[in-house]
């Protein structure tokens, strides 16, 4: 069995979440089957249609997702074709972009979220022409469904797709997902009393909550810090005494990786009350270090913390009080909480490894 692999991503592309997922996935398969890369096919957008887009937008009036305008679809298709496939069969990494499939070999993908769930959570369906959503959704959809495989991050990106565009994939498979950094040979005993926070966007991955949060648990515990990784937060709370705001980093970086790591492996929580989210990879990076997560009862999170034995999970609407009594909990119970860190690095080494996830494609493949 030879795989092409094929993507939108060059495979030394591994600065953020999806992109880093994009070549952990190829690179566990090349160390245990016949695989080629085909990747980089990114042609640009049509500029005219996505400024007509955008005035529309302006004047008040429904615009076109040019992104994927057909256009655009097609020339991805003809530069694939142009490429060429080798392989016995095709995995996909993500869907929407290949929707003009058009080779012999069967193929499958790697799903996070399907088109229609990125347009509700990440830009908003409302700015756009209903029949120019419907016109990707439903191509979308077939793709799918002749797909010979789905490989989901999520069991809630599975659901959330069926129930979207009202269907059944009988040939779905949950692989869930892993983390994009290294996994150390062992892990602190002993962490700080520090809160971490790592978002790019601090708004919709709630880092209000957990800056109030944080505010709750300094009043009983003075000593505890918060450490920021990511965009960067308005001035007031970088102003709090004991927020540290560490910036951004660049995994390509190893100056960068050893800050994230010295954080992952030296912080209490992950704090993680996000708005908006697929996979959480972030959760599945702190593991790795002992380090348990504190996130919404929402999105792919289920996958990746075993409520009170790996981590917690908030029920919705979030709030600070909610997040801050279970860190206070495990402040006042240490031995508790160093059998979550036990079980975290656990479950994630274990269950949400790159390793792991490539062996469960490659049987599913080989079938």
């Amino acid at each position: 069995m030879r795989i092409t692999f094929v993507s939108n991503f060059e495979l030394e592309d591994i600065s953020g979440g999806w992109n880093g997922i994009n070549a952990n996935v190829f690179n566990e398969l090349k160390k245990v089957c016949d695989i080629e890369y085909v990747g980089g096919i990114n042609p640009p957008f049509n500029y005219l249609e996505k400024a007509v887009s955008k005035l529309r937008r302006v004047l008040h009036f429904k615009g076109s997702y040019s992104f994927f305008a057909e256009s655009r679809l097609n020339e991805i298709n003809r530069q694939l074709t142009e490429k060429g496939i080798r392989g016995d069969q095709i995995l996909y990494f993500g869907a929407t972009p290949w929707v003009k499939h058009r080779f012999s070999q069967p193929y499958s993908v790697y799903m996070d979220i399907c088109f229609k769930d990125y347009i509700g959570l990440y830009v908003g369906e409302d700015q756009f022409d209903r029949k120019d959503i419907s016109r990707i959704v439903e191509q979308e959809k077939l793709f799918l469904e002749n797909a010979r495989w789905i490989f989901w991050g999520s069991n809630w990106a599975h659901k959330q797709t069926e129930k979207l565009y009202h269907t059944t994939f009988s040939n779905s498979v949950i692989t869930s997902t892993g983390g994009n950094i290294p996994i150390p040979d062992c892990i602190s005993s002993d962490p700080e009393r520090k809160l971490l926070f790592i978002s790019l966007d601090f708004e919709k991955k709630g880092g209000h909550i957990a800056y109030e949060a944080f505010l709750k648990v300094k009043e009983k515990f003075p000593d505890t810090s918060l450490s920021i990784i990511g965009q960067k937060p308005p001035g007031y709370v970088l102003e709090t005494p004991g927020v540290n705001y560490v910036g951004i980093l660049n995994k390509k970086s190893p100056r960068d990786i050893a800050i994230l790591q010295y954080e992952l492996n030296s912080s209490f929580f992950l704090i993680h009350p996000t708005k908006m989210d697929t996979m959480g990879a972030v959760i599945a990076e702190a593991g790795y270090y002992g380090l348990p997560s504190i996130a919404p009862d929402n999105f792919g999170i289920p996958d990746l913390i075993e409520n009170g034995s790996t981590g917690f999970m908030v029920p919705l609407p979030l709030s600070a009080e909610k997040f801050s009594v279970l860190i206070l909990e495990m402040m006042d119970n240490m031995a508790k909480y160093l059998a979550m860190r036990k079980n975290v690095r656990e479950f994630m080494v274990k269950e949400r490894s790159w390793t792991g996830i490539a062996n469960k494609l490659v049987h599913t493949l080989s079938a």
